[in-house]
């Protein structure tokens, strides 16, 4: 009976405490415009990837998609959007408003290498990022040789 119980209590407090992790650093920074919390150091945490999307096992996951530069004018009104970002396997790109006649992008890499590139036809492309190394990449958008737009893309594994 004593064994029952020790089980049953045991598992109690593994429920309770599901999301704690061992560290080597971390804490809360706070100011007037805002706070941020940080961790270092976890050890174990691993990404689960399907077809509709990517899960990462973690205390604290980065959520970031970064328009590096606007260079829209008045000539050039379209709205451009990248999802998801972080990507594991296609990236999206959504363009609203826009005359695909001369509409092109081009994916480089951190060290300014062009990966990719090609025409775009339609309103929703998608790229494929399954063959490229966890890292970040930069979308450039170019109407013409103009650029209109640029965003930070980071590949997860």
């Amino acid at each position: 009976m004593k064994y029952l119980l020790c089980v049953i209590f045991s598992a109690h407090v593994f429920v309770v405490f599901s999301q704690q992790a061992i560290l080597t650093s971390g804490g809360d920074a706070n100011q007037g415009s805002g706070s941020i919390s940080y961790s270092v150091g976890q050890i174990n945490c691993k990404t689960h990837s399907g077809i509709e999307g990517s899960v990462a096992e973690g205390v604290q996951q980065p959520y970031e998609i970064s328009v590096i530069d606007n260079f829209e004018s008045e000539t050039i009104q379209m709205n451009i959007s990248v999802f998801p970002n972080p990507t594991v396997h296609i990236l999206n790109l959504k363009i609203e408003d826009a005359d695909f006649s001369d509409l092109n992008f081009k994916l480089f890499d951190l060290n300014g290498n062009q990966i990719n590139g090609k025409k775009i036809t339609s309103s929703d492309t998608q790229l494929n990022f399954s063959n490229l190394a966890s890292s970040t990449y930069y979308l450039r958008i170019y109407h013409g040789e103009r650029q209109v737009k640029a965003f930070k893309i980071i590949k997860n594994q």
